[in-house]
């Protein structure tokens, strides 16, 4: 679904700015989960709201919602989807760099190893040249 995804914005940002690209995918997603969460209000157990809950929910909006999103979106329209996906691979290096960083959990070896064929495959896919048809 990412790829078609990517594909997509690749397609439509040949018109539309990144930034547009990512308003609207963030509008479509409101509209399709919005009614979800009030049947959950309505029927399963409403929110209760605090400061930290509500700060929650900022942070997850503003950060890996819409700013990884125009990120991604950015990367397509330069380097197109077929590059950018290979970057889809180092997430979980990113995770575990993060973990490292904030709370202060260190890798084990085969998180390393795990990282390092990320990489190692990455460049490979990257470098390789395409075959002729």
């Amino acid at each position: 679904s990412w790829v078609g995804y990517s594909l997509i914005a690749k397609v439509a940002m040949q018109q539309l700015s990144p930034l547009l690209i990512t308003s609207l995918g963030v509008i479509i997603s409101l509209i399709v989960v919005a009614p979800l969460g009030l049947i959950e209000t309505l029927y399963v157990h409403p929110p209760v709201f605090t400061l930290n809950s509500v700060l929650a929910v900022l942070f997850i909006s503003i950060g890996p919602t819409v700013l990884s999103l125009l990120f991604w979106n950015k990367g397509v329209h330069l380097i197109g989807p077929a590059r950018a996906s290979l970057f889809l691979n180092t997430v979980p290096v990113y995770i575990i760099a993060i973990n490292a960083l904030f709370l202060d959990i260190m890798p084990e070896q085969y998180q390393l190893m795990g990282m390092l064929l990320i990489f190692a495959g990455s460049f490979y896919a990257g470098f390789k040249s395409p075959k002729p048809r």
